[in-house]
């Protein structure tokens, strides 16, 4: 049993705040133990004496009656996609749900891979959405990779993204400083020099 005391020089306050509690919290307020604490109805601000009110938390189960905890279904769908793919593979891991060895996600990357070749290769009208379901299915494996590497994917691929940046912009200084200008130069020319600059960094 939790004791709450309150304070409240009103006992029209501490009424309407107890009612509110039963209504939203479920709780249930021991009757005789309110009304013995009660003060008068005619109490004034002077009156500051603190009113011990017991409540007996009830037991609330309304969200799981309404949805089934699963494996899964913790997990926020506000998480970036990449961590969110890496807590699903955990999860599921739990549980056994996994590949046994690193070997075999790779296995599968390959395969994901091969399927997005067959996607390019017979242009329909569902080529994009099935492409991009292909992908999904890629990145996912990916994510599982990383996983089992014992990687963050999510870090991994934003210090991907700050070492790509930091190297095309000094391929993007460093071209017009030799007097050229990279929507002038061919493929390889920009590879050349993008393999220049990583071999510095």
């Amino acid at each position: 049993m939790n004791r709450f005391v309150f304070k409240v020089p009103q006992i029209a306050v501490v009424i309407t705040a107890l009612a509110m509690s039963v209504l939203t919290l479920g709780v249930a307020i021991a009757p005789a133990q309110l009304e013995a604490s009660a003060p008068p109805a005619y109490a004034t601000v002077r009156d500051s004496a603190a009113i011990e009110v017991d409540i007996i938390p009830a037991r609330i189960d309304v969200v799981a009656q309404r949805e089934p905890q699963t494996l899964l279904g913790g997990i926020p769908d506000a998480l970036p996609s990449l961590l969110r793919a890496d807590q699903i593979g955990r999860r599921a891991a739990s549980v056994g749900f996994d590949w046994n060895r690193t070997a075999d996600v790779i296995a599968k990357i390959r395969e994901e891979v091969d399927e997005v070749e067959e996607v390019l290769a017979v242009e329909t009208q569902t080529t994009e959405e099935r492409l991009e379901e292909e992908m999904g299915d890629l990145l996912f494996a990916i994510a599982n990779l990383s996983r089992k590497l014992g990687i963050e994917p999510e870090t991994a691929l934003r210090k991907a993204n700050t070492k790509f940046t930091r190297r095309f912009e000094r391929m993007e200084a460093a071209i017009p400083a030799a007097g050229r200008r990279m929507r002038e130069m061919t493929l390889d020319g920009l590879e050349d020099e993008w393999q220049r600059i990583k071999a510095d960094t």
